[in-house]
């Protein structure tokens, strides 16, 4: 819903924007999930531990973008209120 939300207003493309007769944006979802698909293969080692450590490291940064966008969202909303 974060992409989905964020096309609505125009940050992303309107393909995120799409959704099911239910109210789902499955088509955002798989794109995002072949995204990270794709950086996750990318980060294959022949070590169990650096590959571990590579996909930690991959899931931090993927889940702190959204959460730095949100924070930099509360500057204009705070200008609204």
């Amino acid at each position: 819903q974060v992409f989905k939300s964020s096309s609505d207003i125009g940050y992303f493309p309107r393909v995120f924007s799409k959704v099911t007769s239910k109210n789902a944006p499955i088509t955002g979802m798989i794109i995002l999930g072949v995204a990270q698909t794709i950086l996750s293969l990318m980060t294959i080692s022949p070590s169990l531990n650096n590959q571990f450590n590579s996909l930690v490291n991959l899931a931090v940064v993927t889940n702190l973008i959204p959460y730095i966008l949100s924070m930099a969202a509360l500057i204009p909303m705070h200008r609204l209120y």
